[in-house]
């Protein structure tokens, strides 16, 4: 019959946008929005907006919107979107701290121990990588934000070195005693 001819040829009902419901092709609920009630068989689906704390980042027939996400300062965490009724809200962990999927929290960063500093360079959301302090260079903290520094160029500054310098000390440095006349000069 003619009937089922048409039936073959409109496409089917799941779409992104549509679902099927007793028979008929009705319109999901845009995003932002969440379906208060489904189709009948005389009107569409009747969509509400998300409330003040919520979101909905899909067409969908969900019966309410999604919670955005608390970023808990507590927790270590911070905004960095706020998100908006179809965006969810997005928190990274604070400085200092990186996110670590075994516990799905953050964790405060490696700290450094003296003759260590952290590798270059410090990224946002990653733990610390410490790597011992070349020859030239020293720590003596410890420290998940402090790199290796260079020794005291003593004879740089026209001074004498009295201590050299290690991975954990800084070279000493000292007046130059006024050169004795010497025999050939």
């Amino acid at each position: 019959s003619l009937l089922q001819l048409s039936l073959q040829i409109t496409p089917p009902c799941g779409s992104e946008q549509h679902y099927e419901y007793s028979g008929r092709c009705c319109t999901k609920c845009e995003p932002g929005k969440y379906m208060s009630a489904r189709c009948t068989g005389t009107s569409d689906s009747v969509c509400q907006p998300c409330g003040p704390n919520e979101y909905m980042d899909v067409w969908n027939e969900e019966d309410k919107c999604l919670l955005h996400k608390i970023c808990d300062q507590g927790k270590a965490l911070r905004e960095v979107n706020p998100g908006n009724s179809t965006f969810q809200r997005q928190c990274a962990c604070t400085v200092g701290y990186h996110w670590n999927e075994d516990c799905d929290c953050c964790q405060r960063n490696t700290i450094c121990a003296p003759g260590f500093g952290v590798k270059d360079p410090v990224q946002q959301d990653k733990d610390t990588t410490c790597t011992p302090c070349a020859r030239g260079y020293f720590s003596k903290v410890a420290s998940s934000t402090d790199k290796c520094k260079s020794w005291t160029n003593c004879t740089a500054l026209g001074m004498a070195e009295m201590v050299p310098g290690t991975d954990k000390s800084d070279a000493v440095c000292a007046e130059r005693k006024m050169p004795e006349p010497s025999e050939d000069g």
